[in-house]
């Protein structure tokens, strides 16, 4: 088997038939975690997880937990509006209509909820439903920059592992 070594030590290809020009030639081995997760450190191979790959899948799996929480319905005087990104078109044409002067605060329109029911409400009370929308926004990405900032102190797995949403 041929192995291939970066500045770190971390194996970054291998092959076990052919040419590898550069490479390291050693003994067979059962790689059973990606390859950037070994070192090969005094003519051996040695497991040894790579930090920077695992703080970078524990932040993309939080962008996602923060982009499923970001557009969840949202519960406003009781009633559960959608607000995922097509939906908030929706409601910024109710903040345009309202700029614009083309409505008035106290104006009604007929409006889907996530149940797929009909109610009537004032453009007042379509803005509170932006306005809370965007709130949560604010929270959920300052939620998002705290665990950021403590995945990017962590030093072990076990530290990464122990970070939750």
């Amino acid at each position: 088997m041929k192995i291939i070594i970066d500045k770190d030590k971390r194996i970054t290809s291998y092959a076990i038939i052919g040419e590898l020009q550069g490479a390291i030639e050693i003994e067979d081995f059962d790689f059973i975690h990606p390859i950037d997760d070994y070192i090969y450190e005094n003519g051996r191979i040695k497991y040894s997880p790579n930090i920077d790959r695992l703080k970078k899948l524990k932040r993309e799996e939080f962008k996602d937990i923060r982009n499923q929480k970001l557009y969840e319905n949202i519960t406003v005087n009781g009633y559960i509006f959608q607000v995922r990104k097509d939906d908030l078109e929706n409601f910024w044409e109710v903040d345009y209509m309202l700029k614009k002067g083309e409505v008035t605060e106290t104006d009604t329109r007929n409006w889907i909820l996530a149940d797929n029911s009909i109610k009537t409400f004032t453009y007042s009370e379509l803005m509170n439903v932006l306005t809370a929308f965007i709130s949560r926004k604010s929270k959920i990405f300052d939620r998002f920059g705290e665990l950021s900032i403590r995945i990017s102190m962590c030093n072990s797995v076990e530290e990464i592992e122990q970070i939750e949403w």
